[in-house]
């Protein structure tokens, strides 16, 4: 039982990692583009 707790854990801390690699990338993507058209 504490084993599928565990689990239930480690899966929802990955996808909040997943989450937010995401929002980074999309974050620099986004800075990048505004650059771009600054300059």
């Amino acid at each position: 039982m504490r084993n599928l707790q565990e689990a239930k854990r480690q899966s929802s801390c990955l996808s909040l990692n997943l989450l937010k690699s995401k929002e980074i990338l999309r974050i620099k993507f986004e800075l990048r583009y505004v650059k771009i058209h600054i300059f």
